[in-house]
């Protein structure tokens, strides 16, 4: 029963109905976290789940602390390269970024495309997104040059295995225009 509450938290947050993932996943937190321990698998995604719920709604203050929390755990009990910890780790990444904290979230995103490349590969879908998310922060750092470097790594991967079509792939070729024009207007 509780698996299947946080399986339907999941589902929630993938289907962007975030409000009712949290409505669901912040009532069942406690309960999964006494029945299984607070640094078991369950508990710990349950956690994370949460907290991409709240981060989607733009709940960043309270997330934040306790992505601050869960993250060392994750790492130490499932390890860096873990898919779970790595999908943790770039939402908070994501969140640093719109809290306007670029410096902490480069880091962060620097430090996850490292292990994806090695773990996923260089054309997994979600390497190619931190590849994007990097250089949204690079250029929001005016590392105009650098952002541009990431966003053509990231457009040429999309564009190969997930079609000029795709939404991702046109946002990293809108953002590769953006990048362009500003490199142009420079020289």
């Amino acid at each position: 029963m509780l698996h299947a509450r946080l399986l339907l938290g999941k589902l929630l947050n993938s289907q962007n109905k975030e409000p009712e993932a949290e409505q669901v996943l912040r009532p069942l937190l406690p309960v999964i976290t006494q029945v299984f321990g607070a640094e078991d698998r369950t508990t710990l995604l349950c956690q994370s789940e949460f907290l991409a719920a709240l981060h989607d709604q733009g709940k960043d203050a309270e997330a934040e602390p306790q992505y601050r929390r869960l993250l060392p755990t994750a790492v130490r009990v499932f390890g860096a390269e873990d898919r779970d910890t790595l999908r943790a780790r770039g939402c908070f990444a994501d969140l640093l970024l719109k809290q306007q904290k670029v410096a902490e979230a480069v880091k962060e995103y620097q430090s996850i495309l490292s292990v994806q490349e090695r773990v996923l590969g260089l054309e997994n879908q979600a390497t190619l997104g931190t590849c994007y998310n990097l250089a949204l922060s690079l250029q929001a750092q005016h590392q105009t040059a650098e952002a541009q470097r990431y966003a053509l790594r990231a457009l040429a991967g999309q564009l190969k295995v997930l079609g000029k079509d795709h939404p991702d792939t046109q946002a990293t070729q809108q953002l590769v225009d953006e990048l362009m024009k500003k490199q142009a207007a420079k020289h």
